[in-house]
C-alpha cells in the first residue's frame, strides 16, 4: 500500500502540479555599470586580466566582475564579457589562493593585507558567500 501511495503521489505532482516558475537570478549588473564599477577605487587588471583593487586582489571585488560579467555575456552576447569572466575564474583555481582550515574539512579565501585592524590572514564571510555564488 505505502508503494501504491508513494506511486500516485509522484504521478500527481510530475503531470498534475503546475510549478512556480523561476524568477531571474537578480545580478549586480542590474545595479552598477560595469565599466563604472571598473574605474572606482584605483582598479585595474593584471596580466592575465584579474580585477585588482588598489594594486591589491580582492576575492570579493574579483567575484562580484566575474558575475557581473556573466550576466552581461548572458543578456549581450558579447564575447569580451565571456572572456572576462573567465579571466576572474583564473584566479580562484590557482589553490595557493586558499586557506585549508580545520584539518583539511574547510577551505578559505583569505586577505593577505592589513586592513584597519585586520592583520593578515583575515576572512571576510560576505566574501566567502559571494565567491561561491560566483563559482
Amino acid at each position: 500500500m505505502t508503494k501504491f501511495v508513494f506511486y500516485i503521489s509522484v504521478f500527481f505532482f510530475a503531470f498534475c502540479s503546475n510549478g512556480q516558475q523561476l524568477n531571474r537570478y537578480e545580478m549586480y549588473s542590474d545595479h552598477f555599470d560595469i565599466e563604472g564599477y571598473t574605474k572606482q577605487y584605483q582598479r585595474s587588471f593584471d596580466s592575465a586580466g584579474i580585477i585588482k583593487q588598489k594594486n591589491e586582489y580582492h576575492a570579493l571585488t574579483i567575484s562580484l566582475y566575474g558575475i557581473m560579467c556573466y550576466d552581461e555575456y548572458i543578456k549581450t552576447g558579447n564575447e569580451h564579457y565571456r572572456e572576462q569572466c573567465e579571466n576572474q575564474f583564473k584566479y580562484f583555481k590557482d589553490t595557493s589562493k586558499y586557506d585549508y582550515l580545520f584539518g583539511g574539512k574547510g577551505v578559505g579565501l583569505p586577505y593577505e593585507f592589513k586592513f584597519h585592524d585586520l592583520t593578515p590572514p583575515w576572512y571576510s564571510g560576505l566574501t566567502q558567500g559571494i565567491a561561491v555564488s560566483f563559482l
